[in-house]
């Protein structure tokens, strides 16, 4: 487990070292710097600690802002457009790592899990994930820890995800242009 500052855009946990197989982060993505669509070998949560953004996913367009979560899986390519800077809270998890059941249900719906936390939510996502992000990787069962920590943030977004949230079926070029 890692703990640190890295690129917005990851495109391969494979560049980081072979003990990365559960990096938690937080991410600041100024206002003018466009995410390009991209994917991962990887499956990733985030969450909106401040700011706004739109998110586009599987061509589809959902409003980002405080409190918005989603799950990323290798299937989805995804973009963001900030309309405001964005602060946001990262898990990113390699394949084989968490619960095989957990990540089976998760890798068979892509582009499914996007919800909005509210303010309980939020505070107790964001302790687990400071949590995690203190563990140390010399400490007795810290890789037990950082694991059991990253697989109830999946079922905790899981559980809150609402499919219903889309906004429309779109999708943007490389400068972030809709194009419908």
């Amino acid at each position: 487990m890692q703990s640190s500052e890295k690129p917005y855009a990851l495109v391969s946990l494979n560049r980081y070292s072979e003990t990365d197989t559960i990096m938690f982060s937080t991410r600041h993505l100024p206002k003018d710097r466009i995410v390009p669509a991209h994917w991962h070998n990887y499956i990733e949560l985030e969450i909106v600690k401040e700011g706004t953004a739109k998110h586009f996913i599987s061509n589809r367009s959902y409003d980002l802002s405080r409190g918005s979560a989603y799950i990323i899986t290798s299937s989805d390519s995804h973009m963001i457009i900030p309309t405001s800077d964005v602060t946001v809270l990262n898990l990113s998890v390699m394949r084989g790592v968490i619960d095989s059941e957990l990540e089976k249900y998760i890798i068979r719906s892509p582009g499914k899990f996007h919800c909005r936390l509210d303010a309980a939510q939020l505070s107790h996502i964001t302790e687990l994930i400071e949590r995690a992000e203190k563990e140390s990787i010399n400490a007795p069962f810290s890789a037990l820890i950082t694991k059991n920590i990253a697989e109830e943030l999946f079922v905790t977004l899981i559980r809150t995800s609402d499919v219903d949230e889309v906004i429309s079926e779109v999708l943007p070029d490389e400068k972030g242009k809709v194009i419908k």
